[in-house]
């Protein structure tokens, strides 16, 4: 089996996540990871530049030992005035064979930033993939995915309802709990790291809603996927580990961020193969003590190779379209008329032509080429 994973490691610890997805005899695996101290800016982002950042991703069920060590990762994200910077990558790993195919792995390092009140000492984020067939469709599982900044803004004595974005491709139910250390140890230094919250497990939304004292706090989630909404045992858990950044304020609780984006609302952008797009993505706060706030918005990705797969029937040209491909029917020329035949597709799918001969100028036969 092989496990394509990414993997990040430094001092200056700030949260971070890891999925994976199986496809085409792979799993992809990516982690993204947050520190303070990795050269990332718009120029290194731009250029997708290597950052060397050592470290070894661990095995800890299903095998042991570690699985790759002295990673690299590229920037993706920054922020000059919360001082972190996010990093992700996607590398290639196999693992060993495996007693029911479940695997436990995670990446595990010194230190926690500085700065976080309630979080020190060692970080981990732990993994739980299981490579076996589902009985109910067939298929290798994937995780569920998530996406969250690594610091999350609050105004003091303000109440919030945090939303953990969640999907999963395999339509399973997900739901989101504490990282603790019951059967395993699957935080390290930040498993008690944020008491003023409740987490509602079922629909991923983490309420806040006591006073606390300003500063960064951390916060340390599984994400799991179950089958049917009664399975108490986990398809698979992913962790998902960030800040909270609580701020003393002058304004309203109820003062958000506004976001601006340079493409209209449901407009089609042509990217042409092997070229990289930009999209611009404006968020404007009104003060530096404003809150965070988060807004869903979908970037539609349609693969264009429709036409590897030679989807047109009775032999029709295909070419790449924005949405798939587009087919350019031809009926096929029926010897008897030979050259002088004049054909014409009488259905959509070109599976009847009409053959003329044009030499008599009368004779019309229908042709089927199913």
């Amino acid at each position: 089996m092989v496990l394509q994973i990414i993997n990040i490691d430094g001092s200056h610890f700030q949260g971070g996540i890891i999925t994976w997805k199986y496809k085409n005899n792979k799993v992809y695996i990516t982690y993204k990871l947050s520190f303070t101290d990795r050269a990332c800016d718009s120029v290194s982002i731009s250029d997708r530049t290597l950052v060397n950042v050592g470290g070894s991703l661990l095995c800890f069920g299903g095998c042991s030992g570690t699985l790759m060590s002295s990673l690299s990762y590229q920037c993706t994200d920054y922020s000059v005035d919360e001082n972190w910077k996010y990093g992700q990558r996607t590398v290639i790993l196999t693992f060993p064979s495996a007693q029911n195919d479940s695997y436990a792995f995670g990446y595990s390092g010194c230190c926690w930033a500085d700065r976080v009140k309630s979080s020190s000492g060692n970080w981990l984020l732990l993994a739980t993939a299981n490579l076996s067939i589902r009985a109910d469709n067939g298929r290798i599982n994937s995780s569920p995915v998530s996406s969250m900044q690594p610091v999350i803004t609050i105004k003091q004595n303000c109440s919030y309802a945090l939303k953990i974005p969640v999907l999963d491709e395999d339509d399973d139910v997900v739901r989101c709990r504490l990282a603790n250390t019951v059967l395993i140890d699957e935080c390290k230094g930040n498993c008690n790291g944020f008491n003023f919250s409740i987490l509602d497990q079922k629909n991923c939304i983490l309420y806040i809603n006591e006073t606390m004292r300003t500063g960064l706090y951390g916060v340390a989630l599984q994400i799991e996927d179950f089958q049917t909404e009664h399975d108490t045992i986990a398809l698979s858990s992913i962790p998902l580990q960030f800040m909270i950044n609580v701020n003393d304020h002058n304004s309203t609780c109820d003062e958000k961020p506004s976001l601006e984006i340079t493409a209209s609302l449901s407009s089609v952008i042509a990217i042409p193969p092997n070229t990289m797009h930009r999209q611009t993505i404006i968020a404007r706060s009104a003060s530096f003590e404003q809150a965070s706030d988060q807004e869903c918005q979908t970037l539609k990705v349609t693969d264009a190779k429709g036409c590897a797969s030679n989807p047109c029937p009775n032999g029709a040209s295909c070419s790449e379209q924005i949405n798939g491909y587009f087919c350019t029917h031809a009926c096929r020329t029926d010897s008897k008329f030979g050259e002088i035949a004049e054909e014409t597709c009488i259905s959509e799918m070109c599976t009847e032509c009409r053959i003329t001969d044009k030499q008599h100028g009368f004779s019309v036969q229908l042709l089927s080429l199913e």
